[in-house]
């Protein structure tokens, strides 16, 4: 094993950390997938849409979170710093907002209770 490839401390935060947003990027998957399949009949195209918007936005994610931490770890392997920006969390927040604002205007739009 190169030192390339060690990791750099023995706590594996780096690798920690991409682990946790790619467990983030599949639950956006999961939720995607069901509103497609569950909402599909009510809203037709509509969560087809919704739902396609999920599944690109964790695909963004998935990308900027390995990005990020090969950026992470190349820093602290060669510069002794951590050389990361804010663009994941900002891909992030704004599927989530832009995902959560569309869910909620296609229930007020569609919702009968009587």
């Amino acid at each position: 094993m190169t030192s390339e490839d060690e990791p750099f401390d023995e706590g594996l935060q780096a690798e920690r950390t991409l682990l946790a947003w790619r467990r983030t990027c599949l639950a956006l998957v999961m939720a995607s997938a069901l509103c497609i399949r569950y909402l599909l009949e009510v809203f037709h195209g509509w969560a087809a849409v919704l739902g396609a918007a999920g599944l690109l936005a964790a695909l963004a994610g998935w990308l900027t979170a390995t990005v990020r931490y090969r950026r992470a770890h190349h820093g602290l392997i060669h510069e002794s710093r951590l050389l990361t920006g804010g663009t994941l969390v900002t891909v992030t927040a704004a599927a989530a907002v832009v995902l959560s604002a569309a869910g909620a205007i296609l229930v007020v739009v569609h919702w009968s209770p009587w």
